[in-house]
């Protein structure tokens, strides 16, 4: 019952696995940067070193420049999979219902449903 009644990691946030996993850390720029009052004030003021900082590895970031460049890379080509996946899935369903309006508008659904499935996904 205790381990069933645990989260899992699929369960939570991208910022409380981040906590889970490394405790010790401030957070990233994918799971959100935990910052103190004071780091707010100086951020919130700008043109000092830690904005200069934060501005530099939010540059990096997006650049695909130092180590945060990996992680990015690999977020951007999740994403874009995720996509990809997307699309297909969309156009499966479209396919589906077209098909079945088409045979259903023939009388002949039950003889044509899957010949015009194959075709619409030619």
């Amino acid at each position: 019952m205790h381990l069933a009644a645990r989260p899992t990691l699929s369960d939570l946030s991208p910022s409380q696995v981040h906590r889970i996993i490394n405790s010790s850390s401030n957070g990233t720029l994918g799971t959100g940067i935990l910052l103190n009052k004071d780091t707010t004030r100086l951020l919130i003021e700008g043109h000092n070193q830690t904005w200069y900082r934060q501005k530099k590895t939010c540059i990096d970031h997006l650049c695909l420049i130092g180590d945060g460049s990996k992680v990015h890379q690999r977020a951007m080509k999740a994403y874009q999979q995720e996509l990809e996946m997307l699309k297909k899935k969309t156009a499966a369903t479209r396919n589906i219902f077209r098909a079945a309006i088409a045979a259903l508008k023939l009388g002949a659904a039950a003889r044509h449903f899957e010949t015009l499935i194959s075709f619409l996904a030619c």
